[in-house]
């Protein structure tokens, strides 16, 4: 997301203050590290699930090994983890850019922010799937142009890049991340679940960046 830092740096020049100048510089380092950051899961539980799993039996007839498929139910651990980069940075970052809009006092950018938050959040949850063995997969694409389109009311009324970064963010964690996987954790089958974990290139980072660059656009 190395266009984000210089997008928020050219905003900072308006008239703000300086406890929001700070903690928007603050939001920019935080982006400027979160490459390698991603490399840092942090294991937040667990649990197990029971499923089929295929497995091939050898009898030997007259000397020759003949395989024989078995189809068997067994019960797996699945580890639940949060990327550093991926997903805790993101939301930081979101809550520092909500607490800077509260602090400028901008209503309509607070208010776009939430209703960005809710029809992300919607918009993430119908569209992500269930990858059994891999985890859950959601059109960051599409997230970041929905995020975008419900920021629109925000548009010269304010940094429309606040209400589409974090609606984009937010609701790629909360529709797929948490409904997709409070529904559908059993069919993941999976040993790992990392939120955020393929760092720049998940959902939650990239749906975040790419509502930032169109952003750009209306800026």
């Amino acid at each position: 997301m190395a266009i984000t830092p210089a997008y928020l740096f050219h905003w900072l020049q308006g008239n703000i203050n300086i406890l929001t100048k700070g903690l928007i510089l603050l939001s920019m380092f935080l982006l400027s590290i979160s490459p390698i950051l991603s490399f840092i899961n942090i294991r937040i539980g667990s649990f197990r699930t029971r499923g089929q799993v295929a497995s091939i039996d050898y009898i030997i007839y007259w000397g020759i090994p003949i395989p024989i498929p078995r189809v068997s139910i067994a019960e797996q651990e699945t580890i639940v983890a949060i990327n550093l980069g991926g997903a805790v940075v993101p939301v930081l970052v979101g809550i520092v850019f909500v607490y800077s809009t509260i602090l400028m006092g901008n209503h309509i950018v607070l208010y776009t922010t939430f209703a960005s938050i809710i029809v992300t959040t919607i918009y993430t949850y119908l569209s992500s799937r269930v990858i059994p063995g891999v985890g859950i997969a959601a059109p960051g694409l599409g997230i970041a142009l929905v995020s975008l389109a419900t920021s629109i009311p925000a548009l010269n009324q304010g940094p429309i890049f606040i209400p589409a970064y974090v609606g984009a963010s937010f609701g790629s964690l909360l529709g797929a991340d948490v409904l997709r996987l409070m529904k559908n954790k059993d069919r993941i089958n999976a040993p790992l679940i990392s939120i955020g974990g393929a760092g720049v290139f998940d959902g939650i980072y990239l749906s975040g960046a790419l509502a930032v660059t169109l952003g750009m656009l209306f800026a």
